[in-house]
C-alpha cells in the first residue's frame, strides 16, 4: 500500500474486553498518544457509540467507529485493535475481533481510509490472516503487506 496508513504504535493485540466502550477507550487512547487526536474525541467517540452502536458493525469481526473531524482530530489516523478472544455486543449476533477507530482531517480522507479498510477486509483470505496474528508486529505486516 504506497502510503501507508497504519502506524505501528497504533495497533494492539488484546486477550478480550469487559465491554465495548473499554475497547473504543483503549483504541483511542492509542490515537492520543501518538499526536493524532485531542482527548476531546475519545469523548465524542463513545458519545457516537452510545447513540448508534451497532451501526458501527461494518461486517462480522469489525466495528469502525468514528467522530467528525471538528471533535478532535489533529491528523489522519487509525488504530486498530485486535482482539483474541470474540466480543458479543448486546443486540449484535455477529462477534467482534477488530476495533477499528478512525480519525480522519476530512471527508476526502475518511473516503480514502473507508476504502482501503474495505479493500483489505473484503479479501477474505487477508482477513483470515490478520484474525490469527497473535502480536502487534503479525498484525501491522499483515495490514501493510510487509
Amino acid at each position: 500500500m504506497g502510503d501507508c496508513l497504519f502506524d505501528s504504535n497504533t495497533i494492539q493485540v488484546m486477550d478480550h474486553i469487559d465491554s465495548l466502550s473499554e475497547g473504543i477507550e483503549l483504541g483511542a487512547k492509542l490515537l492520543l498518544d501518538n499526536g493524532y487526536t485531542e482527548s476531546s474525541y475519545s469523548a465524542a467517540l463513545l458519545r457516537n457509540f452510545e447513540e448508534y452502536g451497532s451501526k458501527f458493525m461494518v461486517s462480522p469481526f469489525i466495528i469502525l467507529p468514528h467522530a467528525r473531524p471538528e471533535q478532535g482530530v489533529l491528523k489522519s489516523g487509525i488504530s486498530i485493535i485486535l482482539l483474541q478472544q470474540s466480543f458479543y455486543y448486546r443486540e449484535c449476533n455477529e462477534p467482534i475481533r477488530l476495533i477499528v477507530i478512525l480519525a480522519a482531517q476530512d471527508s476526502k480522507t475518511h473516503l480514502r481510509y473507508l476504502k482501503t479498510l474495505s479493500e483489505i477486509f473484503m479479501n477474505e483470505q487477508k482477513l483470515k490472516r490478520i484474525l490469527s496474528s497473535h502480536t502487534k508486529e503479525q498484525l501491522y505486516m499483515e495490514l501493510t503487506d510487509c
